[in-house]
């Protein structure tokens, strides 16, 4: 990242925290959040500021910084710096934020800009240490604590909202690229560059490259991980070897869908969940009440996330690693390797229909990675092109085709149910679904000619309301109109003739299986 995209975003952060601390209630802010309260989050952050500004000093003369422990992946609070400041009150508190978090800025704007990157000789975990890795760090941080505390306080019933949409760390690539960007999950993300037909058949054809930094991480390690999972997911992580990832949904006591993620196993008692953008607070604090022997953290925002789908994705991203992506399986994992000379994490996953790979990297180095697939001729893509892919792929979206009071055995997702000797949460009112028969099932719909059918559309048969919608789009691959709805199950079967409502009319349709589109079956993957 360049050094006056790292400096806009430290001023912002700062302006973030102040704003959201200015506008809770002051009963909360001495009320415990687990085991910390709020001016404990802000006096973490007093300190750290401290910490980044004489970490740059220490670099400049080639030392490493003597709170470089709080770069590492252990986010608990620093006890030093809360017993220090976390005594004071909301106004002096924040002034005291002020002013190191300004100072730190006017340190950082006085540096010639080679000092960003220059090697000054500190290794951090085997890497460079450099300037800009210290901005980051705290800005990273300052986000972090920033939107767990905005959840928390939303979970009191203090509702602050944002003064900026979050953005990830190619926002300002993507700008300048002429992306159109729009707000989606609290993010200010790229729905198309070109067109999102055309990007739409890049993915199909050759190779679309996706930011998707939105996504949650959350990680689970300790030899208590393995079992933690067992616990909370509908498929069986005990499969899963090192370098192995599945799909799974998370499920409450009802059997209602949480989440729909995929996890990976990089480590005999490591894991990393990728989730929905929507649910990344819900779901690490569902993990952490039923973590047992084994530590949860948020990272969501100390990472970047790229996705590289479509047919040369492989072709492409070769040039850019060591290892032979060919010996890769579908769902298998790198857990550590080098993409364009960052330090990554690999997966052979996606959500588009095609193979393709998801490109795990700190925050600060996605753009090198992007910039080098871009390059090789990788086509941008944006968030309208990935909804197309996945709906002609048959994939289901969080909050549109999944909620909590969807089950995955309604959706579709019984493959992903592994109820054999297992006890997770919502087990046992999936497996009274199961013998009892569900009441509606998800469907692919095809309707006649291009009106397209959008959530909420009645469903119909011989006249009467058997379902509604929940997506539907012209899929630029299959030209047709295509549908997913949820439907009676006397009339979820192929072959059925239904209506759709559309804009007050309706629109003759054929119940299909589901997917719309599947790769080539001569496809090694």
């Amino acid at each position: 990242m360049e050094r006056d995209d790292v400096l806009e975003r430290l001023r912002e952060a700062a302006e973030e925290l102040e704003h959201l601390v200015n506008k809770l209630p002051e009963d909360l802010l001495s009320k415990r959040i687990e085991r910390w309260t709020p001016r404990d989050l802000v006096a973490h952050l007093v300190g750290w500021s401290h910490a980044a500004l004489r970490g740059v000093g220490a670099l400049s003369e080639g030392r490493a910084p003597a709170d470089l422990e709080q770069m590492d992946d252990d986010r608990t609070l620093n006890a030093r710096w809360v017993e220090r400041w976390g005594g004071l009150g909301r106004e002096q508190l924040l002034s005291e934020f002020r002013a190191s978090s300004q100072a730190l800025v006017r340190t950082l704007e006085s540096l010639p800009e080679e000092a960003w990157a220059r090697d000054f000789g500190v290794r951090f975990r085997g890497e460079v240490l450099t300037v800009r890795d210290v901005a980051v760090a705290f800005v990273q941080e300052c986000v972090a604590r920033t939107e767990r505390l905005r959840a928390w306080a939303a979970s009191c019933g203090a509702q602050v909202g944002r003064t900026k949409a979050l953005r990830t760390a190619l926002h300002r690539r993507h700008r300048e690229m002429g992306a159109r960007m729009v707000p989606f999950a609290g993010w200010e993300m790229p729905l198309q560059y070109s067109s999102i037909v055309a990007e739409h058949r890049a993915v199909r054809t050759s190779a679309g490259l996706f930011d998707v930094s939105h996504m949650g991480e959350v990680r689970l390690s300790g030899p208590g991980a393995l079992g933690t999972l067992d616990r909370v997911l509908c498929n069986d992580p005990k499969r899963l070897g090192v370098g192995q990832a599945l799909y799974t949904p998370m499920c409450n006591e009802a059997g209602g869908v949480l989440d729909d993620l995929v996890a990976c196993r990089l480590g005999e008692d490591h894991f990393l969940l990728v989730v929905n953008a929507s649910r990344r607070e819900l779901d690490a604090q569902w993990l952490r009440q039923h973590a047992r022997d084994c530590q949860v953290q948020d990272v969501s925002f100390f990472t970047s996330l790229l996705a590289l789908q479509g047919p040369r994705a492989r072709e492409l991203l070769q040039h850019l690693v060591d290892a032979d992506l060919a010996a890769l399986p579908r769902f298998g994992v790198l857990p550590e390797t080098r993409v364009a000379g960052v330090r990554a994490s690999l997966s052979r996953t996606g959500y588009t229909g095609e193979d393709g790979f998801e490109i795990l990297t700190a925050w600060q180095d996605a753009l090198p990675v992007w910039d080098a697939l871009v390059a090789l001729g990788a086509t941008p893509c944006g968030l309208g092109a990935r909804d197309t892919l996945r709906l002609e792929a048959g994939y289901l979206l969080y909050g549109v085709d999944l909620d909590e009071t969807t089950t995955p055995l309604e959706a579709g997702l019984g493959w992903t149910v592994k109820l054999d000797g297992r006890a997770f949460v919502g087990a046992e009112a999936l497996r009274r679904q199961k013998q009892e028969g569900l009441r509606r099932r998800l469907c692919g719909l095809v309707l006649e000619g291009r009106a397209i059918a959008r959530s909420g559309s009645v469903v119909r048969h011989g006249g009467r309301p058997v379902g509604r919608v929940t997506s539907g789009t012209f899929g630029p691959w299959v030209e047709q109109s295509i549908a997913l709805a949820y439907l009676t199950p006397d009339v979820a079967t192929p072959g059925n003739r239904v209506e759709v409502e559309v804009r007050g009319r309706a629109v003759p349709a054929e119940v299909v299986r589901l997917p719309f589109y599947r790769r080539s079956s001569g496809d090694p993957v």
